[in-house]
């Protein structure tokens, strides 16, 4: 089964999540800081998800590539 044919559902993902405490899910709000990053990664054929001619960084032309967006959280710890 290909991730775009699942049958799961983000709702109840999403509905536990709000339920949480800001600082459960990212520690200390004022010293540390939530980065966020797109990467490409360069990919033969179409048998991936996302996979498309479009712009990769990591070469710095259009390619056929798929992408990924990365989510980190740092703090002075």
């Amino acid at each position: 089964m290909r991730v775009s044919e699942s049958p799961w559902d983000v709702r109840p993902v999403i509905d536990q999540i709000r339920e949480r405490d800001v600082t459960e899910l990212i520690g200390d709000p004022v010293n540390g800081s939530i980065h966020v990053d797109e990467s490409g990664f360069v990919k033969k054929g179409t048998e991936s998800v996302g996979v498309a001619s479009q712009y990769c960084g990591r070469l710095g032309k259009v390619e056929n590539c798929q992408g990924g967006v990365f989510l980190g959280y740092a703090n002075g710890a």
